[in-house]
């Protein structure tokens, strides 16, 4: 490969990774990005000077000028947002630089484009994408520095040391000529990939150690926002139709203590609806008031229920939803969810940029209802029953119903939960909504479809709890998700969108029912599964570790280190006792009346450096590494190094300066002398003779078997 290819490459990488980067953070348009793409692979095979000189030099000229004016027009008029207008300027601009540019200067443009396409990139997403782009970026842009140096290098040098060419100046032209003839590309991709490797060395501790700083210039995310089914203003009931399943990741989540048992129930609270008009839930009091702050966290709850917590740790993704989801009774929220309001259901919403990723924590109260502790005898707030006890005019035959499968419980909290288990065990989970459009989609779900999703089972318990005088609510949320073994977290998708129901029971308050049969999981092979988890697992380290590293993580990272530190220091300590108490006890063998002995396998260890050590030792393992690095040297070289270091062994050292022949001339009336002005002389010619020789080169083993004769016969040291 030529310096010119490498050069050129090398430019290539640059533009084409930045544009990788920024393609797949989903702000181009598929159209562009085919577009792009076609002028990216089209442009390394056509000549672009040959192009550029085709063209009126208006034309050429005028391009970036219409470049820039279509930003303009983009930024006022088409996408309304002047930094999406820089974004889609820098892949037009590289797109015309790649098909018009006539100097090999034109590469540094290029390797700029790339730049600011990946940072464009970088402040456009998260996703574990960026990471392939910018390890592609790294090197291209490590080889363009070097090569880019070289070339100028070269360039200098001939402005320095004009020469006047012996023939006419158009048979000498070249548009980039080579600076070495040829260019040793192998050697310059393996000490690119470890200089590569150091940076990276150098740079992954500093990410780490240095302050961090949030800019928060443009943090919108990869790909379109999605809207969850489920978290609308209305939960409506009677559709017609079928609702499919979606695998769309919605968020991650992590508990702390790790909790991975499937058969334990959790749910991720999103909103809370308290009004029912017979066909849909809606929430009476939207007006979000600000949450208190107590130090790092948003106070939610001034006293806790029990003493087992369960902390979570959220990574939520391109929700176009404020809403905060959390898990049963919280009480404390962390600050980085953003700002925070609650309304009078306590849902909870974080006015954050839309659209926009977020992670944050929250402590959660786990105290399971003891029903000896739940009574009658406790007085509900008016307000709750004012609030969480209204109904539309339905069908008698659902009060009827509630009363005959209550009839046989005692208290508020067992019909609660008879209600509850007689809708798990007679109606059947299904996502066809046939049969369930009509004036009261209810009472056709429970009387004559007999089957329906979550919505339909969580309005039904509601409604039957409130005709049995128990305040409740529908609340709208996630299962837990899938569990992934390997990052440790619950993995929550669309399908695992559920709704439940809350009702009040004193002292506990809100308690959660949940009266939907558990859906079959979806059938997936074991292999397909663990390697859909093992990625999932990645690209959460990645966001966790990488995307959302912030000064508090980094002080908790610089306190674990310290701790660990301390530990280490505490334990080398009493290593340190052990061995000045223990160390005489095991290393001397003492016996009654003679002197301590040290046992032979110490004795061997000790003298094993004084071996090594020791002057033929050394000079074999001396000549041992010669002989290895021979093996990767040309087969000339190596055999006349090895002529060189028979001649030295019997005091005919080269001084330096010395040409080869003039060094085998030396020797004068030595038997040597010959068999070594031989061996120069196919020394020479292997050497700075052609290059590519039609036929194999000089065999070099006769006159080297010659000189070990010569030096064999005649043993006498030099005068």
């Amino acid at each position: 490969m030529t310096f010119s290819r490498c050069f050129k490459l090398s430019s290539y990488g640059l533009a084409g990774s930045g544009f990788g980067a920024l393609a797949s953070t989903g702000a181009l348009h598929p159209a562009a990005v085919a577009l792009f793409s076609a002028v990216f692979a089209l442009s390394w095979f056509v000549d672009p000077g040959a192009v550029r000189r085709s063209l009126p030099p208006w034309i050429a000229g005028s391009l970036l000028p219409l470049c820039i004016a279509f930003a303009a027009i983009d930024g006022a008029w088409l996408s309304r947002s002047w930094p999406a207008a820089l974004v889609h300027l820098l892949p037009l601009v590289t797109a015309v630089r790649l098909l018009v540019r006539t100097r090999g200067g034109d590469h540094g443009v290029l390797a700029l484009l790339g730049l600011g396409q990946l940072l464009a990139a970088a402040t456009l997403t998260g996703n574990l994408t960026f990471l392939f782009w910018f390890l592609l970026f790294l090197p291209s842009a490590t080889a363009f520095l070097i090569l880019l140096e070289m070339h100028r290098g070269h360039r200098r040098s001939l402005r320095r040391t004009p020469v006047s060419p012996a023939v006419p100046a158009p048979a000498l032209q070249r548009p980039e000529p080579d600076i070495v003839v040829p260019f040793p590309a192998g050697a310059f991709a393996a000490a690119l990939i470890g200089i590569a490797l150091l940076v990276l060395a150098g740079a992954v501790p500093l990410f780490f150690l240095l302050p961090r700083v949030t800019l928060g210039l443009y943090r919108q995310p990869a790909g379109p926002t999605r809207f969850v089914t489920g978290f609308s203003d209305r939960v409506q009931l009677g559709r017609d139709g079928r609702l499919e399943p979606s695998d769309t990741l919605v968020m991650r989540v992590r508990t702390d203590p790790p909790d991975g048992d499937p058969r334990r129930e959790l749910r991720w609270r999103g909103l809370a609806f308290d009004h029912f008009d017979g066909w849909a839930w809606t929430r009476s009091d939207t007006a979000a008031r600000p949450v208190p702050v107590q130090g790092r966290f948003y106070k939610l709850e001034e006293t806790a229920q029990g003493t087992r917590w369960i902390e979570q740790t959220y990574f939520l993704e391109s929700l176009d939803t404020p809403v905060v989801f959390l898990l049963g009774r919280a009480l404390a929220i962390g600050r980085e969810a953003g700002a925070l309001g609650r309304d009078a259901a306590g849902n909870l919403y974080a006015h954050r940029p839309r659209g926009s990723r977020l992670s944050y924590t929250v402590l959660s109260d786990a105290v399971e209802p003891d029903p000896a502790v739940i009574s009658d005898l406790f007085p509900v707030p008016e307000e709750i029953r004012r609030k969480y006890l209204q109904l539309p005019e339905l069908d008698p035959a659902i009060a009827r119903r509630a009363r005959e499968v209550t009839r046989a419980a005692s208290g508020r909290y067992a019909r609660a939960r008879a209600l509850e288990e007689h809708l798990r065990r007679r109606y059947t989970y299904s996502l066809e909504l046939d049969g369930l459009a009509g004036p009261d989609p209810l009472a056709a779900f429970l009387f004559q479809v007999g089957a329906g999703h979550c919505e339909y089972f969580a309005s039904a318990l509601a409604v039957m709890m409130r005709q049995e005088g128990i305040p409740s609510r529908l609340v709208n949320g996630y299962r837990a998700g899938d569990y992934n073994p390997f990052g440790g977290n619950w993995t929550v998708r669309q399908r695992h969108a559920h709704s439940w129901v809350e009702a009040w029971f004193p002292p506990y308050g809100w308690i959660e029912f949940d009266p939907t049969p558990s859906p079959p999981p979806p059938a997936r092979h074991a292999f397909m599964r663990a390697l859909t988890d093992f990625g999932d697992a990645v690209g959460l380290w990645w966001w966790a570790g990488v995307v959302h590293y912030d000064s508090s993580r980094q002080h908790r990272a610089a306190g674990r280190v310290s701790i660990w530190m301390t530990d280490l220091g505490g334990r080398a300590a009493a290593a340190g006792r052990l061995v000045r108490d223990r160390w005489p006890g095991p290393l001397l063998s003492r016996s009654p009346g003679r002197p301590p002995r040290i046992p032979w396998r110490w004795a061997l260890w000790l003298a094993l450096p004084l071996l090594l050590a020791a002057p033929p030792v050394r000079d074999a393992l001396l000549r041992a590494r010669a002989r290895l690095r021979r093996r990767k040297l040309p087969r000339a070289t190596a055999v006349y190094l090895e002529a060189l270091d028979l001649l030295s062994a019997r005091g005919f050292g080269r001084r330096r300066g010395q040409t080869p022949m003039e060094f085998a001339r030396s020797i004068g009336p030595h038997p040597a002398a010959a068999p070594l002005v031989d061996l120069t002389r196919l020394y020479y010619a292997a050497r700075f003779g052609n290059p590519a020789p039609p036929e194999p080169g000089p065999d070099l083993a006769p006159p080297l078997r010659s000189l070990r004769s010569a030096l064999k016969k005649n043993r006498e040291s030099p005068e």
